[in-house]
């Protein structure tokens, strides 16, 4: 073997070794990587397991509660729902009713006026008018009185009772 020969075989041993301290050193400091990846992960794990068992339990307690309320809800969501249609229907029917009796009242209140039109018409005509036609007569007895008598009473104060129109 000649002296380049051997020369390149030693510098391609050395490259050989080079890489191979190289790759075991890549290797090592994987390991060491992986080590410290492998604690940070255990210190997380041993960190968020109180949370998450605390979680679960919280999740555990709470879910029957939950579950309760929301029946609750939607019970009381029906009830609110029926009531809200009862009141309805009784403001409905109070309304209905009480427009009839409004009517009611109305026509009672019209027949009632015309009633008392009619009334006060006929005690005009039944009453009123006869006591006018007495006291025509009686003005006309007494002015013939007067006249027999020779009093004058175109002159003498007039009384209220004496007035024709007094009723």
């Amino acid at each position: 073997m000649s002296s380049t020969d051997t020369t390149l075989l030693v510098i391609i041993a050395i490259a050989l070794v080079v890489q191979s301290l190289a790759t075991v050193g890549f290797a090592v400091a994987a390991g060491i990587s992986a080590k410290k990846a492998q604690q940070a992960i255990a210190d997380l794990q041993a960190k968020a397991n109180p949370i998450l068992d605390h979680s679960r339990e919280l999740v555990t307690d709470v879910a029957p509660m939950l579950r309760s309320a929301a029946a609750n809800v939607l019970q009381t969501s029906v009830m609110l729902r029926e009531k809200a249609e009862e009141i309805g229907t009784t403001v409905s029917s109070a309304n209905v009713r009480v427009r009839s009796q409004i009517e009611r009242v109305d026509e009672l209140l019209a027949h009632t006026l015309s009633k008392v039109e009619s009334t006060a018409t006929t005690v005009e005509q039944k009453v009123l008018s006869p006591v006018r036609t007495m006291n025509g007569i009686l003005s006309a007895i007494r002015a013939a009185m007067d006249t027999m008598k020779g009093v004058d009473r175109r002159s003498a104060p007039r009384t209220h009772a004496q007035d024709d129109n007094f009723i």
